[in-house]
């Protein structure tokens, strides 16, 4: 267990905010003796790793928006039905 971790550096971007959740859960744990930790991203600029970098933050943001209930982003799949039932 990392139990002193002061920083993370990514120097790479994961395909999914699962993957950049996981590897900033490594040393992001109760247990560690470190009050904060420092997260590091490293790109340059105009490469595919900003697209990347900016694609797996709007997959977030997609995500966090269909699952937070209590969200105003938040639609409920029955309304959809309902509204697509109501067209026919």
């Amino acid at each position: 267990m990392q139990n002193g971790t002061q920083a993370i550096h990514h120097l790479t971007y994961g395909w999914t905010p699962d993957s950049i959740h996981q590897r900033n859960g490594r040393a992001i744990r109760y247990g560690n003796l470190t009050s904060d930790v420092n997260v590091y991203f490293y790109h340059t600029i105009g490469s595919f790793d900003v697209y990347k970098h900016k694609l797996v933050d709007f997959k977030s943001d997609w995500i966090s928006k269909i699952t937070n209930i209590n969200g105003e982003d938040y639609v409920p799949i029955n309304t959809i039905s309902q509204k697509n039932n109501m067209r026919k």
